[in-house]
């Protein structure tokens, strides 16, 4: 079919995009993490809510996603399905365990590459083991563009709010990272719901007065660890749809920290837009955001918010 007149450039690029798929940037992309609530077996309204938050949420610029409790290989089709442009664009490094609330790594296919992966912590049988994480911590090793990286996508128990229990896991975790190759080398950035704050963030919270919830700068520098970068301080918790607690994080290795360009909770009227109305909810947490330039960044600046 001839077309009477010549498309704009832009409106051109734009359409070639389109169907050829994802175009990577070369200046750098962002990586998301969420928690995403018990993702299994979704009913009609709640994939209706979700489909139109994922919209909004995963933008072109989202190479990445550290994503946490995945209810069975079910749950992973779906959420890969409902993301845009689906499982064309969308893999994932995830495996199946008897725990309901996996976690995962899902990754543009066109932007990034995966070239290992498994469980952070295995038993002598080689299955993960629930003594140092209820929730299996899934690690990967990734490349985007020029940057290599390993990241970990990982929950931390709740326990009925234990913070005790959250940061003892976490001190596996630290362990790995101080013994791990990853940071010496290509640097690493564990994502994920770490049921803990900030210091910032706690202050921001509903559980603000507890005592015992301690924040995530401290537990670094008693493990010797305070070099990492910790960014997020919104409450990113989401009861009743409503700001809650901050729980999600990124903790970004040394090495690495020099690529972060800004980071923080998204905007819940993302999310908030979605579900509005409905008895269903996208998920009782809103997602955060990591931009990492893939050379070298200027001094990440003051946010608020991400975008």
């Amino acid at each position: 079919m001839r077309l009477s007149r010549a498309l704009p450039l832009a409106a051109l690029l734009a359409l070639c995009a389109v169907r050829a798929g994802a175009v990577c940037r070369e200046s750098g992309f962002e990586m998301l993490s969420w928690n995403l609530q018990t993702y299994g077996h979704i009913k009609p309204e709640r994939r209706a809510a979700v489909r139109k938050a994922y919209e909004a949420v995963v933008s072109s610029n989202v190479y990445v996603l550290a994503v946490q409790e995945i209810a069975g290989e079910n749950g992973m089709e779906t959420f890969l399905s409902l993301l845009p442009g689906g499982t064309e664009q969308w893999a994932a490094s995830f495996q199946d365990t008897r725990d309901a609330q996996d976690n995962a790594i899902v990754f543009r296919r066109e932007c990034s590459t995966v070239s290992a992966q498994g469980f952070l912590f295995e038993d002598k049988d080689g299955r993960p083991d629930t003594l140092r994480a209820l929730h299996p911590v899934r690690w990967a090793k990734l490349k985007t563009g020029a940057l290599e990286y390993t990241l970990l996508s990982l929950h931390l128990t709740f326990q009925q709010g234990d913070a005790a229990e959250s940061a003892r896991e976490l001190d596996y975790i630290l362990d790995w990272a101080a013994r791990s190759k990853a940071g010496e080398k290509e640097g690493f950035i564990l994502a994920g719901d770490f049921n803990l704050p900030t210091e910032k963030g706690k202050a921001l919270s509903k559980r603000a007065r507890e005592k015992k919830w301690t924040p995530l700068e401290l537990l670094l520098r008693k493990a010797g660890a305070a070099s990492m970068g910790v960014y997020v301080d919104e409450p990113t918790s989401r009861p009743h749809k409503q700001p809650g607690n901050n729980y999600d994080h990124f903790l970004v290795s040394q090495r690495l920290k020099p690529h972060v360009v800004k980071a923080g909770r998204l905007p819940p009227e993302l999310v908030d837009e979605a579900d509005h109305g409905r008895t269903a909810m996208v998920s009782d947490h809103y997602p955060v955001m990591l931009e990492l330039a893939l050379s070298t960044a200027p001094a990440m600046t003051e946010h608020k918010e991400a975008r």
